[in-house]
């Protein structure tokens, strides 16, 4: 799959889905009545003018999921979180899913990812939400950055 790029922040970086991250995604995406909500967590390498995701989780047998929601297991993300940065790899945020073409975010999505940037220890400027709705390629994804307070869409390069 071809990376997708985004622009991030002031001073501008560049946001990068690498084609790992991708297949994962397209993979969950719910184009049949009966797929249920997926989700996970993003990982990423960050250099000092880009940010390249290159791994998106996928769900674990432990979360609750439904046609029109997703539970992740803490515990579970938490071990994620810990192995891959002993393998050099950030957690920047969350993704999962919508049953519709072009995802927008509910009041609950981005609730809950402000609540993680509040709660986590981290040196980043906020977390990234990514919701991948049913169409292919970047117009099927939503992705924004929540600093705890505020979000921000993120724009395609």
């Amino acid at each position: 799959m071809t990376p997708l790029q985004y622009r991030l922040g002031d001073p501008p970086q560049q946001l990068t889905l690498g084609p790992e991250a991708l297949a994962t995604l397209d993979r969950y995406r719910q184009t049949r009545w009966y797929h249920l909500e997926a989700g996970g967590q993003l990982f990423a390498r960050i250099y000092e003018r880009e940010v390249v995701v290159e791994v998106a989780s996928p769900p674990k047998r432990s979360d609750r999921r439904g046609r029109a929601f997703f539970k992740p297991s803490r515990r579970c993300e938490q071990i994620e979180i810990d192995e891959m940065h002993t393998c050099g790899f950030h957690y920047v945020g969350d993704w999962h899913s919508h049953p519709e073409d072009v995802p927008t975010p509910s009041k609950k999505d981005i609730q809950s990812i402000g609540a993680a940037v509040r709660k986590s220890d981290h040196d980043l400027g906020g977390f990234l939400l990514l919701i991948v709705g049913r169409r292919p390629g970047q117009r099927g994804i939503h992705l924004s950055i929540h600093d705890g307070s505020q979000s921000i869409e993120l724009q395609p390069v």
